[in-house]
């Protein structure tokens, strides 16, 4: 006769009691990752995420642990800022944690890029007219230097006499 194998499985008749949230960070630059962990004392229960209070719609992003009670999102985006709470349960009741929001920052330099670009043109343009008005300057400066020089005839002296009559 064969061996028999049997699972024992327990289930709590406990009320569970509040679960809390451990983040790796609640502040997080698009494109980083957080770990969210729900901690409990009770066993037996099993955990479910809850994200601005509907459950949590899992995305390729995302990664639950095996018991559901971590998981990762990476890369994070805007659209994941907001309210996260875990909830356990089993068979006799289920408890909610505490909401932790998490906030993620931009990290869009395009604001950043933008102004660089101008400022960068604003400084070539003021160089161009720097340039322009000094080559103006200089061709000023020399129209004034030839008004102001003597003509061809030689100083102290008249018109030529060949211009009389």
């Amino acid at each position: 006769m064969a061996p028999r194998h049997f699972l024992l499985v327990t289930l709590s008749t406990e009320s569970v009691a509040q679960p809390s949230i451990q983040a790796s960070s609640t502040t997080v630059t698009e494109k980083g990752s957080v770990v969210l962990t729900c901690h409990t004392n009770n066993t037996g229960t099993s955990f479910q995420w809850i994200f601005n209070n509907q459950s949590l719609q899992v995305t390729k992003r995302m990664a639950l642990s095996w018991f559901n009670h971590v998981l990762t999102i990476d890369p994070i985006r805007q659209e994941d800022a907001g309210e996260y709470q875990c909830e356990v349960s089993n068979p006799v009741s289920s408890n909610r944690s505490d909401p932790l929001k998490l906030t993620v920052k931009s990290d869009d330099n395009t604001l950043g890029i933008l102004i660089g670009v101008l400022v960068g043109n604003l400084l070539v343009a003021a160089l161009v007219c720097f340039l322009l008005l000094r080559k103006a300057g200089r061709a000023s400066d020399q129209s004034d230097f030839r008004e102001q020089q003597p003509s061809a005839s030689t100083p102290g002296h008249g018109p030529s006499d060949s211009s009389i009559s």
